[in-house]
Formats: C-alpha cells, structure tokens, sequence
C-alpha cells in the first residue's frame, strides 16, 4: 500500500513540475475595463505620417541589438562581418556594414578593412528590411598580462 501512495505522489509532483511551466506561459484573462460611450461625431482624421524607409522594416521600427564577441570573418568585398559569441563560440551573426557603420579601432575611426579575425568587437546593430546593419563597431581592449611594459 506505501508503494502505491509513494508512486502516486511521484506522479503528483512530476506532473506539477511539467504542467506547472505550460500553465504559466498561458496569458492571464482580461478584465474589460470601464466602457466608454462612442463619440457622436467622427473625429477628424489626419494624414498618416510617411513611413521613413531607413528605420522602418515593412512599417514597423527597426529592432536594433548589441553582440560582444569575437571577429570571425571579414569580408570588405561584400561588406559582411561575422562575429561569434558565447561558450565555446556557439553563437554566431552576420553583420552587413555600411558606409553609415561607425568602425572604431582601438579608440581611433577606422574602416571594416582593419579588423582582424580574433578581435574582440562590441557591436550595435538594426534589423532592416530583413537584414542585420551594423551601426556601430568598437573594438574591445586586449587583456593586460601582469608583467610590465618596457
């Protein structure tokens, strides 16, 4: 009978513990709020602003995002870096850089064609019409070893 009891409270809690995490993605229900009357009169409608082609991706903002990792390939011909992050490197973004990307290399401005493969870069970035622009590309200070420099 103890074997029973002890096998149903192990189904309890397996099943509290798997359900317990679909239940909390499931939304809250809305409460209506207080109702308002509809307006007698239409109300005067303006034009609707035009859609600004550098910050919008098919009418909604651009998603703009910000990677730390390391410089994997640069290739100035098409204007693409690709750069990884994360434990041993699993992450990985290609970036489209422009001649709008501001390219800083240690402190000073500089281009795409002075990055090298295993720098490590912190980089801004805007999803636009389906691609990944980089904004902004700052190279990250090399660590220091503990000897000092002569």
């Amino acid at each position: 009978m103890t074997r029973y009891v002890r096998m149903t409270m192990l189904a309890a809690a397996l099943t509290a513990m798997t359900g317990g995490g679909a239940w909390a993605q499931v939304p809250a229900p809305s409460t209506p709020g207080p109702t308002t009357p509809a307006p007698t009169a239409p109300a005067p409608s303006a034009p609707a602003p035009a859609p600004n082609r550098d910050n919008t991706d098919m009418g909604r903002p651009a998603t703009i995002g910000m990677m730390e990792g390391t410089v994997k390939k640069v290739d100035a011909a098409t204007g693409t870096l690709r750069l990884s992050s994360g434990p041993f490197g699993l992450f990985s973004k290609s970036l489209r850089v422009g001649p709008d990307t501001q390219v800083t290399v240690d402190g000073r401005e500089s281009s795409l064609s002075a990055l090298r493969e295993g720098t490590k870069v912190k980089a801004s970035y805007e999803q636009r019409n389906g691609q990944t622009i980089a904004t902004r590309i700052e190279t990250m200070p090399q660590e220091q070893s503990g000897r000092p420099r002569s």
